[in-house]
């Protein structure tokens, strides 16, 4: 411990300089020269960096190592943060080839990674797609192997998440289903016609659990929303006056064979209730009943 404080006695605050005077500022614990040597290594390592690509066009030939300061402290903070005295003092210069300074506090930091992201779209883009794809069944297994085995966990973590977060989640996916309208209307399509016998099962059995909540429900829907559905209405049947008609006349048409009462009248399908209210028939029930009790 006491040969990792004491190597910071060391610490020096050193300039790159090119011959037309752009710089960089940057501390080691090493010797300017060891520390020019490691530049020249990570410079054919990482030759996209701000001070490799110049360095690089220009060649090494025409860049030199300059002591601004001896600074002898007890850590790597310390060091930095004086590192970070003279970035400060002129990282607004054109010719100052630092693009950060050597300490970031916490909103420099988010800031710093919101730049990168913006600058590096299309590449983080690539990147991620490709992950996805390379792990995506692999992810899919270990999350289903864990979802099995803690169903309980899971259930309850999503639950808080929820409620702890309902508005952002409402916002986010009606945002999603407004950006994305058609792939939602398709994914459900497929989702649908995967899902038929279980969506079927599952509708009968909500509608016969739920009856007064659906009644009570579409009722109150309609009553708060009664013009918009009759103009609704109103606006289909304008649209499809043909299409209806059409539909009318199949109906009829499969429902217009006559059936033969035993009251000796007769009716179409269509007509069951209102014959049953004819004096004919209704005549025939009380003798049936008179009948049926002598």
């Amino acid at each position: 411990m006491t040969e990792n404080i004491n190597k910071y006695n060391e610490g020096k605050i050193y300039k790159l300089l090119s011959n037309n005077l752009y710089y960089y500022i940057g501390s080691t614990i090493n010797s300017l020269n060891k520390r020019l040597s490691y530049h020249k290594q990570s410079s054919k390592k990482f030759p996209n960096r701000k001070i490799y690509k110049y360095i690089n066009s220009i060649g090494w030939d025409n860049i030199k190592i300059e002591l601004i300061e001896n600074f002898s402290c007890s850590h790597k903070k310390e060091l930095n943060e004086r590192e970070n005295y003279y970035i400060k003092q002129h990282i607004k210069d054109e010719k100052c080839l630092n693009i950060k300074k050597a300490v970031l506090n916490k909103e420099e930091i988010i800031q710093q990674h919101k730049q990168y992201r913006e600058e590096n779209k299309d590449k983080l883009k690539e990147y991620f797609t490709h992950y996805n794809i390379v792990n995506s069944i692999k992810r899919n297994e270990y999350n289903k192997e864990y979802v099995k085995e803690n169903e309980e966990k899971v259930k309850n973590a999503r639950k808080k998440y929820y409620e702890n977060n309902k508005e952002l989640i409402t916002q986010k996916n009606n945002t999603y289903k407004e950006t994305n309208k058609e792939l939602v209307a398709k994914r459900k399509k497929i989702w649908a016609e995967k899902n038929t016998e279980h969506i079927k099962s599952h509708s009968k059995e909500y509608r016969e659990e739920n009856k007064e909540y659906i009644k009570e429900k579409t009722k109150k829907y309609y009553e708060e929303n009664k013009e918009k559905i009759l103009e609704k209405f109103k606006k289909y049947n304008e649209t499809n006056k043909d299409k209806l008609k059409e539909k009318q006349a199949e109906y009829r048409a499969k429902n217009k064979e006559q059936i033969q009462c035993n009251c000796g009248g007769s009716y179409i399908k269509l007509g069951k209730s209102k014959h049953e209210k004819t004096n004919k028939h209704t005549k025939y029930i009380i003798e049936q009943q008179v009948l049926t009790h002598k």
